[in-house]
């Protein structure tokens, strides 16, 4: 699995991103991973070098989760894809040119925003 989502950074447009690197750690119940930006799957394909940027993630497992230290590999890999991709929802003020915005009892108007920049990225499904 990886994901799609566009971004131009270096000189490049790349969109595939793909975790390169999970860590468990039993003892704090957490979980981290590396997610590599890459051109195209090819580039990907060609060697972990073509990596033009990362991200880095770490989670803390709930509790009330399945024994973490019997899950599979890809299970692991898979709950790392849901948490990165896992909407967060915030508020925000609205502005208008730059000014920010109140109702008529001058109360700030705000709105909704989804703070997570890869929660509307695409899943790609390797074979």
């Amino acid at each position: 699995m990886a994901l799609k989502k566009i971004k131009e950074i270096k000189g490049y447009t790349a969109e595939y991103w793909k975790i390169t690197d999970v860590k468990l750690d039993l003892m704090t119940y957490t979980l981290g991973c590396e997610l590599g930006l890459y051109k195209d799957k090819v580039t990907r394909e060609e060697g972990k070098s073509n990596q033009i940027t990362r991200e880095i993630f770490r989670w803390t497992i709930p509790e009330n989760y399945e024994d973490v230290s019997i899950m599979t590999f890809l299970e692991i890999i898979a709950y790392s894809y849901e948490k990165i991709k896992e909407s967060k929802i915030k508020q925000r003020q609205v502005t208008v040119d730059g000014e920010l915005q109140f109702d008529n009892d001058g109360k700030p108007i705000m709105e909704d925003y989804e703070s997570n920049w890869f929660a509307d990225s695409e899943d790609v499904l390797e074979q």
